[in-house]
């Protein structure tokens, strides 16, 4: 379904409001698919929700004609399309062993996706509150905000030589 498309993931970082007119432009592209990670996408059509955590994905409203794609460990989600064995596409890391984001872009290589553009992959804030766009997706990372950036920084690293990854909004993590 997402052969011979522009694929572009919506992650819920504050930069989606900031940057709202660019992602737009991008995301109703003709030849666009959009994937929404652990929340309904807000203002940007999506096609498709990702999520690998259930208290996150409870909690979404999963807009009319969007499919979701859930990881195999969520066995209480009732609103399903898709599922994706959690152990093949989690991060080695335990810090970061469920990172949806992460785990999405090994799907999309596991399904023969080349190119990839992402918007609102922030990182994590050392300085400020409120990482993400919608403050009802919080959770205090503070004090492991840096070895989560260095160690997600190193995943996009590696997942890079795999599949080029675009970033349309700024991000904390290095590339």
């Amino acid at each position: 379904q997402l052969e011979n498309k522009e694929v572009i993931i919506l992650a819920p970082g504050r930069s989606l409001a900031e940057y709202s007119d660019k992602i737009s432009a991008i995301t109703n592209a003709e030849n666009s698919s959009v994937i929404a990670v652990n929340f309904n996408g807000g203002e940007y059509k999506t096609d498709y929700i990702f999520s690998s955590n259930m208290r996150r994905f409870s909690r979404i409203e999963i807009p009319e004609g969007t499919k979701a794609i859930v990881t195999s460990n969520m066995k209480d989600a009732s609103s399903k399309d898709f599922v994706v064995n959690f152990a093949s596409y989690s991060i080695d890391s335990p810090e970061i062993i469920d990172n949806s984001a992460l785990m999405l872009i090994k799907l999309l290589i596991a399904v023969g996706i080349k190119n990839v553009k992402v918007a609102g992959m922030d990182g994590y804030s050392l300085s400020q509150n409120g990482d993400y766009f919608d403050a009802s997706l919080e959770h205090d990372f503070k004090r492991e905000a840096a070895l989560r950036n260095n160690l997600i920084s190193a995943e996009l690293k590696a997942l890079s030589s795999r599949i080029n990854i675009e970033f349309i909004t700024p991000t904390n993590y290095e590339r």
